[in-house]
């Protein structure tokens, strides 16, 4: 190869080596519903972004994708799909892309989707400068914000679980990768609607700002948004409170701040059509309004 390439199997990045592309294949041969590679050129190399291939849905051969630059918009890229029967033929591709350095003929692909710099990307940032001033989160944010496209195609199987997958919007990758990155760093739990009082317990742990509060204070039978409610007025009286992260999600969403910060991210959110809610003001009845019954 003239310039080295890098496969990510979401896992680890390697140098694109035959050992590295073969263990690829056997582990989609072993997992086919989660195991997936993304191909990422270096630096130099400007007519592809990266190409990803993992199984075909049923199982029968592959599925690829290659990302490109839009034509005369530098910032936005055009994502285009194909099947492949076989192992040889997504070989050939990367064969052609790495070695040859040239595009296959993209008439016989089907557009996937198309991405770029969302316009809300400073409003993006601030809001999660707003919520945490945790270095690492706020790196992994901007990256996501940044190459949206790149980060879809590494977290395909996740947002797989989504019911509006494929049909997502620039935006709703943007806005879902920002939950995802507070969920994962312990920012964001998801409450069950109809979840016990083991639930509650558990995600009051399970919030890294929350602060100790006396459980006995609970009410064991009261409905799930009862309890949360209770649970706001608890830490209330040190300063802190509750809100709701609008995403696809069958329970609750909540994250800890002042209620100062969370006016201030609520407008932000606003600014690019999505929605966070104090939970004080989430309607009295257990039902939330904001997800998916």
């Amino acid at each position: 190869m003239k310039k080295q390439w890098m496969l990510d199997n979401g896992f680890e990045t390697q140098a694109l080596r035959e050992d590295v592309l073969r263990q690829s294949f056997e582990e989609m041969e072993g997992d086919e519903e989660t195991a997936f590679a993304v191909i990422i050129p270096p630096e130099e190399i400007t007519f592809c972004n990266f190409m990803q291939f993992t199984r075909s849905d049923d199982g029968d051969g592959y599925y690829a994708e290659i990302s490109v630059p839009k034509e005369n918009e530098e910032e936005r890229s055009l994502v285009y799909g194909k099947d492949f029967p076989d192992e040889e033929g997504i070989r050939e591709l990367i064969a052609l892309l790495c070695e040859k350095e040239e595009l296959p003929d993209l008439s016989g692909w089907s557009l996937s989707g198309e991405f770029g710099p969302s316009l809300y990307a400073d409003s993006y940032r601030e809001l999660i400068r707003t919520l945490t001033d945790d270095e690492a989160i706020i790196r992994e944010a901007d990256e996501l914000i940044d190459e949206p496209d790149l980060y879809f195609e590494r977290h395909t199987n996740r947002n797989e679980l989504r019911f509006f997958f494929p049909d997502i919007s620039l935006d709703e990758v943007i806005w879902l990768g920002l939950f995802d990155v507070l969920f994962d760093h312990g920012l964001i739990h998801v409450f069950q609607r109809h979840g016990d009082i083991i639930d509650l317990y558990e995600g009051i742990y399970a919030l890294k700002k929350l602060p100790q509060i006396d459980k006995s204070r609970f009410d064991e039978f009261a409905p799930v948004l009862t309890r949360l409610k209770m649970l706001d007025e608890m830490i209330s009286e040190q300063g802190l409170k509750l809100a709701v992260f609008d995403c696809d999600s069958y329970g609750y969403p909540v994250f800890v701040s002042t209620a100062e910060k969370i006016a201030e991210a609520a407008s932000l959110a606003s600014e690019s059509g999505h929605t966070l809610i104090a939970l004080k003001d989430m309607p009295d009845e257990d039902v939330n309004p904001y997800t998916r019954d």
